[in-house]
């Protein structure tokens, strides 16, 4: 497959990010990483922001493409729903990902135009997870009895991310331990196949 001009500057940027940070890194430096011209980067990507909302969406493309792998062989189905629970917690709470999602945050919150803060909010949490694809084989299955998928997907979303990601990503707590995110998926899991799970009688 050929390269193209974006993807090299998405490359640049990944590496650019990891070495100086985002926040060290200009749109000047990073088009001479490149090796392109600076407008070259502004065709692409109209601002840094930008640039990092894509490197988001793939690294959240790539870590759940990786978590639907992971469960084919797996039969049980709290075992499916904790995987793919703890596969997103660890998404959240990698470097990478929260110094990403740090600059985006930033500038949806103080952008002064509410037509970008809308497409940037919208951009941030408006993914196609791999939860919500699960959760319909489950209901075409008759193993979950759910009426809306997309609000049991909001559910099981809302009950990870202020513990895991929203806390950590304002810095008004710690990254959770291995065994807190264990504990956070088994808690998930209970509660939500609580609700859920069709009754075995």
């Amino acid at each position: 497959m050929k390269t193209t001009k974006k993807d090299i500057i998405l490359l640049a940027a990944k590496e650019a990010f990891r070495e100086y940070g985002v926040d060290n890194t200009s749109m000047d430096k990073l088009s001479a990483l490149a090796n392109v011209s600076k407008s070259t980067v502004y065709q692409y990507f109209s601002s840094k922001e930008a640039l990092v909302i894509e490197l988001l969406g793939d690294l959240w493309q790539k870590a759940m493409d990786h978590a639907e792998e992971q469960i084919l062989n797996i039969s049980d189905i709290r075992q499916q729903l904790e995987h793919l629970l703890l596969s997103e917690i660890n998404l959240f709470t990698s470097e990478e990902y929260l110094s990403l999602s740090k600059v985006t945050i930033g500038y949806f919150l103080y952008r002064d135009c509410a037509v970008d803060k809308k497409e940037c909010i919208q951009r941030m949490v408006k993914k196609e997870t791999k939860i919500l694809e699960w959760l319909q084989r489950m209901v075409d299955s008759k193993q979950l009895l759910i009426s809306d998928i997309s609000y049991a997907e909001a559910q099981l979303q809302s009950l990870i991310s202020h513990p895991a990601y929203w806390c950590q990503a304002v810095g008004i707590a710690p990254l959770l331990t291995e065994d807190e995110k264990q504990q956070l998926v088994q808690r998930t899991a209970d509660f939500f196949l609580s609700y859920y799970q069709k009754p075995n009688f």
